[in-house]
């Protein structure tokens, strides 16, 4: 009986972690779940964010965030694999969020991202250091120029692509 126990409880273990992976990740263009590996996890859903994910993996504050005010984001820019119904916010008209929301609202968020972004350089940003070399030009042509030579837009995962 031992074995049919533990077979059991390591099933119903991995179905739970599955779904708590599931719930706290992402999904990069290629499909790949990336799991919040910091605070990430507690982000909320808005239509209305207060941040906003880039090209360049990372989020970024698209307005002045509060003390004691709930970090937000649009998951509509998380390549979610099922859509789902929020809570309406005053100023908006949508009720649900769609897995291809990205093809349709990108232009809204980059412009959105690069206005945020023109204020890179006038506040200090201790997790500079996180940002991969490889973006690091294409952000500082953003801050600098307001120019966002890649939208958010190329992060979507095109499920037919991959299938």
């Amino acid at each position: 009986m031992l074995p049919y126990t533990y077979s059991l409880q390591r099933n119903i273990y991995q179905q739970v972690r599955a779904e708590h992976l599931k719930k706290y990740s992402y999904r990069n263009q290629e499909g790949k779940y990336i799991l919040c590996w910091d605070l990430g996890r507690y982000v909320n859903h808005s239509f209305h964010a207060n941040c906003l994910g880039t090209a360049y993996e990372f989020e970024v504050a698209v307005r002045d965030i509060y003390s004691g005010e709930q970090l937000t984001d649009d998951y509509g820019t998380l390549n979610i694999d099922e859509s789902f119904k929020s809570i309406p916010k005053y100023g908006t008209k949508k009720e649900e969020v769609y897995p291809d929301d990205l093809l349709y609202y990108s232009e809204e968020w980059d412009q959105k991202v690069i206005e945020a972004i023109q204020h890179f350089y006038e506040v200090n940003q201790p997790l500079i250091h996180l940002i991969r070399p490889e973006f690091m030009e294409k952000v500082k042509i953003t801050a600098t120029e307001q120019i966002l030579l890649d939208s958010i837009k190329c992060i979507y995962y095109d499920r037919n692509k991959f299938r």
